[in-house]
């Protein structure tokens, strides 16, 4: 029997699994608060770890056939070429027209006890008017890119931090582009040691090789929390990069200084400089840097139902038994949790940054077993 299936966000899992719940028959609408993977925009300059083959679906790349060139699956694509090349013709193929709803920010979740469906989602529309939808399945794949966490101790705020928020940069820049003039010739103060961090640092690397008065300071608060190798990585570039890290922290290069066990303390900026201090290895080191890039990772983001009540209570997401103990498949709702509320992609990995796309489709693929009934349905074979 067909169901109401709604879906927060509209980035690569959300898609993902609205298209397959539409292949299923099932009524979907998905929320998204601003454009269909507006994220990933962001950071459009930077090149997939995963190749197309395992960075889209067969399901995806079928229902696209149509109304996109055909992927070279054994290449990497970068972030814009993803957006572009799949996930927003996925958005308006035919399957998915009149599903995505843009521009529709989820305020509210909760569960109905009064209505004929058990979910209550809060909502606004494009021209900031509050509706209701209500559903039988959410699914949450709004992810944790919006929720990046603080640089100071254990994800914090250090003082002064957050009346610096929109100076600091705390996503991806384009070190080798749009923003290049901001760091070429100065000193950028890097904290965290994260694969977002990596890169930034591979990039800042190949600008000290050309613009020579460039300076970093590379801030890590746990060395042994870095990133660690792993043996055999089939994932070429995500190996390289791990490579990087452990050579620049053992033989940091003339352009980089680099602070082990780092805690930032507090942070202050003028027009042209910041302060930052910091307390590392018993000492308090003082920088003033021109910029800071500030890669700690994400949070996930679950007051819009952590705080709902409602005669049914809170709503907790429900978690599937699995038997390998690899990162979390789904977000795990304890006592009280619901079968019919799942979190999906990277939200349901927490504060852990090892989720690709690949782990996603897995979800979208397992999550349906449970809908249906059917634990060997499968429509990616």
């Amino acid at each position: 029997m067909a169901k109401h299936i709604a879906i927060i966000g509209a980035g690569p899992i959300g898609l993902e699994a609205a298209l397959y719940a539409k292949s299923l028959g099932h009524d979907v609408v998905v929320f998204e608060r601003g454009c269909v993977a507006a994220n990933i925009e962001e950071w459009k300059f930077v090149r997939l770890f995963s190749p197309w083959l395992l960075s889209t679906t067969s399901l995806g790349r079928k229902v696209i056939s149509g109304i996109a060139p055909l992927l070279p699956l054994e290449q990497y694509p970068t972030a814009r070429d993803f957006r572009e090349r799949y996930l927003l013709p996925l958005s308006r193929c035919s399957l998915l027209v009149g599903c995505v709803r843009e521009n529709n920010p989820v305020t509210s979740v909760a569960k109905d006890s009064q209505g004929d469906l058990p979910f209550r989602i809060g909502a606004k529309d494009e021209a900031g008017r509050e509706y209701v939808e209500r559903a039988d399945i959410l699914l949450d794949c709004s992810g944790t890119y919006g929720s990046p966490r603080w640089a100071g101790d254990h994800g914090n705020p250090a003082p002064g931090e957050p009346e610096l928020r929109d100076r600091v940069f705390y996503a991806i820049p384009d070190v080798l582009g749009q923003h290049r003039d901001r760091f070429a010739d100065h000193h950028t103060l890097v904290i965290g040691c994260t694969y977002s961090s990596a890169i930034v640092l591979r990039d800042l690397q190949d600008l000290a090789a050309n613009r020579r008065r460039t300076m970093v300071t590379w801030a890590v608060r746990r060395p042994d929390q870095a990133v660690h190798p792993i043996l055999n990585d089939p994932l070429r570039s995500r190996g390289r990069l791990v490579e990087l890290l452990l050579r620049l922290i053992e033989h940091p290069p003339g352009w980089l200084q680099y602070l082990s066990t780092a805690v930032l303390e507090s942070i202050t900026a003028t027009n042209r400089h910041f302060t930052a201090t910091f307390r590392s290895n018993g000492r308090i080191v003082s920088l003033m840097p021109d910029e800071v890039v500030s890669l700690n990772g994400f949070r996930p983001d679950n007051s819009m139902y952590e705080s709902a009540t409602s005669a049914a209570g809170p709503i907790k997401a429900a978690a599937l038994d699995r038997e390998d103990k690899a990162p979390p498949t789904f977000a795990t709702g304890g006592s009280g949790s619901d079968s019919s509320f799942f979190v999906l992609g990277a939200k349901s990995y927490g504060m852990n940054s090892n989720f690709l796309l690949q782990a996603g489709h897995m979800q979208v693929c397992e999550i349906f077993t449970v809908i249906e009934g059917n634990e060997n349905l499968d429509l990616y074979q």
